[in-house]
């Protein structure tokens, strides 16, 4: 048996990382904590990444330096969380913009895309001014945009696709972390 196993509610991972995709304020971040704790596994938000390596806020980056700016500084923070073992990574939202940022995570880990219908996401945002992209006169008319923009490079980059439709963060984690199990199992 190989060291790096790891015993997950019952059955064995082998070193990987569960990795979070989807649109801002599908509960990424929150559903990647609980994940985190039921597995005994590191947590890591790349935005929160992105915001100690600038010392900035992403609105801040956005509005000094704009998107561009942001997405390589992702870029860099994802392709240096790379090769880390057994963690549960949340990515921002645009982070399948850019092929690479999936690929060099997919060498070692499951992809997570968290889908959420546009009302769904609206509620977990209300009317949070931390989301630079949606400071428009419409809100919910640029998820829509953005969402139909987006959604088939989540499918696309995922290995496993979550409603989070009229779901707990809770329950979103639990079917995380049975579908580790059963994909350990099938090995």
């Amino acid at each position: 048996m190989r060291s790096g196993l790891k015993s997950l509610g019952g059955a064995r991972c082998i070193d990987l990382n569960a990795i979070l995709i989807g649109f801002m304020g599908c509960g990424k971040t929150t559903t990647g904590r609980i994940l985190s704790s039921m597995l005994k596994w590191r947590f890591i938000d790349t935005d929160d990444l992105v915001v100690r390596k600038t010392g900035m806020s992403i609105p801040e980056i956005f509005e000094k330096f704009g998107e561009g700016h942001f997405r390589r500084i992702e870029s860099q923070v994802i392709r240096d969380i790379s090769k880390v073992d057994r963690c549960v990574i949340s990515l921002g939202g645009g982070a399948v913009l850019n092929e690479d940022n999936i690929g060099c995570l997919k060498k070692n880990g499951a992809v997570f895309y968290l889908m959420g219908s546009p009302e769904t996401i609206m509620a977990h945002i209300g009317n949070s001014k931390e989301r630079p992209l949606l400071n428009t006169s419409n809100p919910y008319e640029t998820v829509k945009e953005l969402l139909s923009k987006r959604h088939h490079l989540y499918e696309k980059n995922c290995d496993f696709c979550i409603s989070i439709d009229g779901k707990d963060s809770k329950i979103v984690a639990e079917e995380i972390r049975r579908t580790l199990v059963k994909v350990e199992r099938r090995k």
